[in-house]
């Protein structure tokens, strides 16, 4: 065994003398024996080992030290256990509220507010002021103009309906005994590419697209009674856009 090899085994002896199998240990042995370098260097630190181990014997342990180590072992365990109880409380708490927001928004029946039914039938319905329309098509996040073509001392009525699965405003005009139902539709969520200008003759019931003059992102689909649509357009000024 040469000196590289007995320093390497001399240190890996001193940090994990059990891990020296018995061959090894026998060359390590016969190579410091002969070895005037690493013989000394190995009682060297051997005796400062047997030393240190002395003086670390004749340190007088607190009789206190157990008991304290102890005791900082449960207030570490403690904590740890506080910490992960309160995670555990705070999601609880947290699936806790949104249950009850899913059970309230399912349960909740609301008292029927016969004011605001009266006040809305009498504006959309009753008394659908043109003026309003705009007012009313912000108030329910639609950003479509409506039609400037039409006559809107005709306009009797205007809501929310579903086309295809959509949210769509309706505008009802009524002229003598015939009405125009006219369909709002966006390009946000219709593709109006497919939709050309013009009109389909139908038996009483005739269909009419038109689009905005002036935002081709808008279209109108238009539903009406009779002959012709001209008598439901171009009268009075529309809501301003």
């Amino acid at each position: 065994m040469d000196c590289r090899t007995a320093q390497f085994f001399l240190a890996l002896g001193r940090l994990r003398e059990a891990e020296l199998d018995e061959a090894d240990a026998q060359a390590l042995a016969t190579h410091l024996a002969g070895c005037p370098v690493c013989g000394p260097q190995a009682e060297a630190e051997k005796a400062f080992d047997r030393q240190l181990a002395q003086v670390m014997q004749d340190v007088a342990i607190p009789k206190s030290l157990p008991h304290r180590l102890h005791e900082q072992v449960a207030r570490y365990r403690r904590r740890r256990w506080l910490a992960y109880a309160g995670m555990i409380t705070a999601a609880a708490a947290l699936l806790l509220g949104v249950w009850l927001g899913i059970q309230w928004r399912h349960h909740y029946r609301p008292v029927p507010d016969l004011d605001l039914l009266h006040d809305q039938v009498l504006v959309e319905v009753v008394n659908p002021r043109p003026e309003k329309l705009l007012e009313w098509l912000h108030r329910n996040d639609i950003d479509v103009p409506p039609p400037p073509q039409f006559n809107y001392a005709l306009l009797r009525h205007y809501y929310i309906t579903r086309f295809q699965g959509k949210p769509v405003p309706l505008l009802l005009f009524a002229h003598g005994n015939r009405q125009a139902r006219v369909y709002l539709l966006s390009d946000q969520h219709f593709d109006l590419n497919g939709l050309r200008a013009g009109q389909q003759q139908g038996s009483g019931v005739n269909l009419a697209v038109q689009f905005h003059p002036s935002d081709h992102h808008v279209a109108y689909v238009i539903v009406y009674e009779g002959d012709s649509l001209a008598d439901f357009l171009v009268g009075d000024e529309p809501p301003a856009t």
